[in-house]
């Protein structure tokens, strides 16, 4: 056995007896969030270290999924997502139901080993409005933590879906588990007759005022 091969089932043993730890209820249960959540997928064991990995711990988001990119990663015997040789790269992509307005989004991530990218956090492109560190744990003789992670981004426009990209600060990052949750379609108030009526009397009024004031 070569000595890739070697560190390769090392590594492997060590994420999966951290990952024992790592699996517990489902997130969607405990979260607790500021809004009403309308649409919510979570990942807690990965099938495919190259494809895209439906959610596997509860979804109501038909065709969610979640794929690293690099192609170096390989599942742990816990089910984990885990490279020694690169920085893996991410992308989750959570369907919307169809409407123009805004809403909140939610990315909560839980990593051992190498800490995560905190600058490569995205959604559309975008970074996130703020970030809570929930867990930081030690994991002594194998190096790192063990973190768990929650990004929020407000008021985000609706669109066909939501693609959210992160990536490993550098190799040595486990997976464990990922969920996305998103609130309720806010809609902009239309104004009612009577607002429209006594915003038209004031813009008379005012055009009246500069009318006399240039003769």
């Amino acid at each position: 056995m070569n000595i890739r091969k070697t560190l390769s089932h090392l590594a492997a043993a060590g994420l999966a007896l951290m990952s024992s730890l790592a699996h517990a209820e489902s997130w969607y249960s405990d979260y607790s969030s500021p809004f009403a959540v309308s649409g919510y997928a979570e990942w807690d064991s990965f099938t495919s270290a190259s494809g895209n990995n439906a959610p596997d711990a509860g979804t109501n988001l038909s065709g969610a999924w979640l794929k690293e990119n690099t192609g170096a990663g390989f599942l742990t015997s816990g089910l984990n997502l885990y490279s020694f040789a690169a920085a893996m790269d991410f992308t989750i992509y959570a369907p919307t139901a169809s409407g123009t307005g805004t809403r909140d989004v939610v990315l909560r991530l839980q990593t051992l080993g190498t800490p995560l990218d905190l600058g490569s956090v995205t959604l559309g492109g975008v970074a996130y409005d703020s970030y809570s560190l929930l867990d930081n744990i030690a994991l002594g003789g194998f190096g790192g933590s063990g973190q768990q992670l929650v990004f929020v981004w407000n008021d985000v426009s609706n669109g066909a879906g939501f693609t959210f990209d992160f990536n490993a600060s550098g190799s040595s990052l486990s997976l464990a588990r990922a969920s996305v949750y998103y609130g309720q379609l806010t809609v902009a108030s239309v104004p009612e007759p009577a607002t429209w009526a006594t915003l038209t009397a004031g813009l008379g009024l005012l055009l009246a005022r500069t009318r006399r004031r240039a003769l």
